[in-house]
């Protein structure tokens, strides 16, 4: 997540620039087809359109994979495999890596994370889009539970979520007449 947005920008694109090709690829591949050949590629593209736009918010976290969660919501939106493949958003938010989340918390708080907490656990117990939560003993032995947003969300969102929105009109995920705004 401590991505500089000019990584997170080329991530995006890159998401982007894939989807419209295999949407293109797609498209020509199937010109001649009959019509229950095209929807059946079609569906097949959606699916796997789904699933890369969810794995590349999950992993970014942040507003693009919030995005991604309240958009699975809205089943008239999207293609139904698209919506089902960011329907695993909702549950299975990846975990950003310990080294990571470490450095966060001793940044936030300004001294080492053994001089905070006797006890840290590394594994998180529930990860989300913005932050994830760990099990810790502060030094008075009283057990706790930190909650560790991620680095720089609030600087990532705007060009994020244009980004976002730009790679679903271009892979015609979006419906556009229920277009969100």
């Amino acid at each position: 997540m401590a991505k500089s947005s000019g990584t997170r920008f080329m991530k995006l694109a890159g998401m982007t620039a894939s989807i419209a090709g295999k949407a293109a690829k797609n498209s020509l591949k199937h010109l001649s087809s009959d019509e229950e050949k095209r929807l059946q590629a079609r569906s097949e593209l959606m699916q796997d359109v789904g699933i890369q736009i969810a794995e590349t918010l999950g992993e970014m976290k942040g507003a693009v994979m919030k995005v991604g969660q309240i958009a699975s919501q809205y089943k008239d939106v999207f293609p139904p495999e698209v919506a089902t493949a960011l329907e695993k958003l909702q549950k299975d938010a990846p975990a950003m890596p310990y080294a990571q989340i470490r450095m966060q918390v001793e940044r936030e708080l300004k001294a080492p994370i053994t001089d905070l907490f006797t006890e840290f656990e590394e594994m998180p117990f529930a990860a989300a889009s913005i932050g994830q939560v760990h099990r810790a003993v502060l030094p008075s032995g009283q057990r706790v539970v930190v909650k560790v947003q991620y680095p720089d969300v609030d600087k990532n969102c705007d060009s994020d979520l244009k980004q976002v929105r730009m790679a679903l009109k271009i892979a015609g995920v979006l419906n556009m007449s229920k277009q969100l705004q």
